[in-house]
């Protein structure tokens, strides 16, 4: 056999050990994205939940202030419902900041909202992962 032969098949492997690791590299960055997008969806829909709790502590709240002699129009009651809105708005608002702030600048083009209500769109096209994800908790809370 010749060198000619030898170089062939050398040159096969080398060809073929570089296709390999270079479909490698796309698959793998391929599921990287794809991780990192759900972590976006598990991660809003579980502050979503948080900021639904929250929601229901505030009328909790304020339905026992009702119940204690300030009904709605009192200024204690306006004031508490109004401290309650705005500490929700400052929680959504450092919310999505902390998300984008926590990807360094080259994956920053991954986050696709940059407020509250583009978020909650960001959500609800993906409300099919939200729901497999509340619905696999309940499993295991099971």
């Amino acid at each position: 056999m010749s060198w000619e032969y030898y170089l062939l098949n050398f040159l096969v492997f080398v060809f073929g050990y570089i296709t390999c690791k270079t479909f490698y590299f796309f698959n793998s960055a391929r599921l990287s994205v794809l991780m990192i997008k759900l972590s976006h969806v598990i991660c809003l829909t579980i502050l979503s939940k948080c900021i639904e709790a929250y929601s229901f502590a505030t009328y909790t709240k304020l339905r026992a202030l009702s119940k204690t002699g300030m009904p709605p129009g009192t200024d204690l009651y306006e004031k508490t419902k109004a401290d309650d809105a705005d500490e929700v708005e400052r929680f959504k608002q450092t919310i999505v900041l902390s998300i984008i702030a926590a990807h360094p600048e080259r994956f920053r083009t991954l986050v696709s909202f940059n407020d509250w209500n583009s978020a909650m769109n960001y959500l609800q096209e993906n409300r099919q992962v939200a729901a497999i994800f509340l619905t696999e908790g309940e499993k295991i809370d099971r």
